[in-house]
Formats: C-alpha cells, structure tokens, sequence
C-alpha cells in the first residue's frame, strides 16, 4: 500500500498565517477601543470635577461679605497646579486700627525654593523667603490694597486684595 505523506501544503500555511493576521487584528482592535473608551470616560468625569470646583470656587467668591477688620476682596485665590506654578494662600490677622500682620503661604510641586514680595501703602517687602510681615502705622477704618507675589525662579503667581482696618 502507498501512502501520501507529503507533510503541510504551502496552501495550509498560507490558510494559517492570514488566520493569525485575522485573529491578531481583530484582538489589537477591540483591545484599543477598550482603552480609549476608558480613556474617554476618564477625561470626561476629569472635566466634570473641574468645572465643578470652579462653579464652587466662584460661588464662595461671591458671596464673600466683606467686614471690618477682614480681607475683604481677593481677585484670585492663587490655585495655579498647572504648569507646576506654585500655590498661594494669603491670610491677615491681628489686625488693628494700626497694625496688621499678613501671610502667604506658598507650596511649589516641584519643591523649589520660594520667594515672597509684598507691596502694600507704596511700599515694597522682599524679595525673600520669608512669608510673614508684620505691617504697623496705619490708619484707623482705612482700606489698604495690597499684592502677593510668590516665585519659584520659574513662575510667578499673584493675589492682590485690600485689607481694612478697624475703626478706633
């Protein structure tokens, strides 16, 4: 008896390797819209969140009441994580009819070293690093604008807002 064993036919190969490419295209495919379906998901809720917090942040600001004795506007609150701008935070107490003690707190993402600048009543503070100033001899129920400056070498932020006294 004779028998045909002539092993894999180039037609079986040829069948085989576009079986491959079939099966390898179609995983590759449904494998990229996995991930850009989740991608999508991710940069649509992302895009939710911020403008959920800015709907939030401008309803804080406008309903500031402004008192005696407080800061009493901020044109920015310093919020600046994009770019890796530092961020600031300014603050005033023990204010007095006279006197007034300011601070800015600043973070950098980037952990660089900060320098701060006050301006207030036409004068100037810094640069340096130190963050608090201790602001005396003013006037009694005066409003007095002021601007933060904090750099981290590479970017700078400012808040500028106005202080008032308290009445004698």
């Amino acid at each position: 008896m004779k028998t045909n064993n002539r092993g894999i036919t180039l037609v079986a190969v040829i069948i085989t390797l576009i079986m491959l490419l079939i099966i390898t295209s179609v995983t590759v495919n449904i494998a990229s819209d996995f991930i850009w379906s989740h991608m999508d998901k991710a940069i649509k809720d992302t895009n939710a969140q911020i403008k959920d917090e800015r709907v939030q942040e401008e309803t804080i600001q406008n309903n500031w009441e402004e008192q005696p004795g407080k800061v009493t506007k901020s044109e920015t609150l310093g919020i600046n994580a994009e770019n890796n701008k530092p961020t600031l935070k300014v603050t005033a107490t023990n204010i007095t009819a006279t006197t007034v003690t300011i601070v800015a707190t600043g973070v950098d993402i980037d952990e660089d070293n900060l320098k701060y600048t006050l301006i207030i009543n036409n004068k100037t503070f810094g640069p340096s690093e130190n963050n608090t100033w201790d602001i005396k001899e003013l006037t009694p129920g005066t409003t007095y604008n002021y601007t933060v400056k904090v750099t981290d070498g590479y970017d700078t932020v400012l808040i500028k807002g106005s202080i008032e006294t308290a009445s004698k």
